[in-house]
């Protein structure tokens, strides 16, 4: 916009008062509004199912599969993780079984 034209309508709004003031900001969420909560939905379900795939890959991994055996929750810490090494190599060591 060039300056002229938005002090002629900044102007108007003055003359007009509140209530036009109030109009306009309610048109401007009217026809902008939808566009913005279209994308922060859109957004939101992207997020969601990049989530759900991150799970899907990490229910797939060994590391998750044992840290789920070993009841570890977000990560190992050193007693945890030497006693998951003990019971692979005990396990390894019986043959197996």
């Amino acid at each position: 916009m060039e300056t002229e034209t938005l002090k002629a309508v900044v102007e108007m709004f003055n003359q007009l008062g509140p209530e036009a003031k109030d109009a306009f900001i309610w048109w401007l969420l009217i026809k902008h509004g939808a566009t913005y909560l279209f994308g922060f939905l859109w957004t939101g379900i992207a997020l969601i199912l990049l989530l759900i795939g991150y799970r899907i890959f990490q229910s797939l991994s060994a590391s998750y599969i044992l840290m789920k055996a070993a009841g570890v929750r977000i990560s190992w810490n050193n007693q945890e993780l030497e006693q998951a090494c003990e019971i692979l190599r005990k396990y390894y060591r019986d043959g197996g079984q």
